[in-house]
């Protein structure tokens, strides 16, 4: 959903301008995470694709600008090499809380790789927030590996209103 922005209201025609922003952040290598049972980690993102000026990464955090009321979230995660069995989950925190969770999934001891997106949803924010992306696991304790590759693991942030 663009802002609209006057440019021009000087006795003449009034131009409107659609306005965006809206970032995608995303690993481009294969970091090994080790995460402990029960325990949660937030996935690595190291590069960004970036429209606007109201939403920027800082480190693995998306950060959430000023005059933003409301963004759009949804992710993309894969992983590889599961050591043993495991349940996982994926989700998007809004500073620590759980924004939107993937559902639980059971891995089996070698998986070789799985994929999943966390669909969009809409969360209301304040300036300051921070977005990111997590994994928690159950039974489990030891190393995977998160794929990157640019496009295979990502978190999209939009914003869609402000106030």
């Amino acid at each position: 959903m663009p802002k609209l922005i006057k440019l021009n209201d000087n006795d003449g025609p009034v131009f409107i301008e659609p306005y965006y922003d809206i970032i995608t952040a995303f690993q481009t290598a294969r970091p090994v995470l080790n995460v402990a049972t029960w325990g949660s980690a937030t996935i690595p993102l190291n590069g960004q694709i970036v429209v606007g000026n109201k939403l920027t990464r800082v480190g693995n955090n998306v950060v959430i600008g000023a005059g933003v009321s409301r963004v759009k979230i949804s992710a993309n995660v894969s992983v590889w090499q599961i050591d043993n069995r495991s349940t996982v989950e994926f989700f998007i925190r809004r500073n620590t809380a759980v924004a939107s969770a993937s559902e639980l999934y059971i891995l089996n001891s070698g998986t070789n790789q799985m994929g999943l997106s966390i669909s969009p949803r809409i969360i209301n924010v304040s300036e300051g927030d921070t977005i990111s992306l997590a994994v928690s696991l159950a039974s489990f304790t030891g190393d995977f590996t998160i794929l990157g590759d640019t496009s295979r693991t990502f978190l999209t942030v939009e914003a869609v209103e402000y106030n």
